[in-house]
């Protein structure tokens, strides 16, 4: 997990704990919502990613990810060279 993940999940967990003991202030109400909105946006990037990473092989060994799958992935790989590119050439990389 990262640090930032790591970070949220305590705060998360300080404010629950306390909301067990006494009532919590509106300011930390609202501030225990942020933090679980927060956790949950980068949990579902993760898992976008994790999902987006999976190739569905068959027994015969082919790669069998459904078309519109591909495409996604290799726009995405796509995206991150161009990106690396026009950077390299703006530093004088390239």
């Amino acid at each position: 997990m990262s640090d930032q993940m790591d970070a949220l999940i305590k705060e998360i967990n300080a404010l629950a704990h306390k909301s067990k003991t006494q009532e919590l202030s509106p300011e930390e109400k609202a501030r225990q919502k942020e933090l679980r909105a927060q956790y949950i946006k980068i949990f579902r990037e993760g898992m976008r990613q994790q999902l987006e990473g999976i190739r569905v092989i068959d027994p015969d060994g082919n790669d069998v990810t459904p078309a519109h799958r591909k495409k996604k992935v290799h726009y995405k790989v796509f995206q991150k060279h161009l990106f690396y590119v026009i950077v390299s050439w703006k530093i004088g990389g390239l």
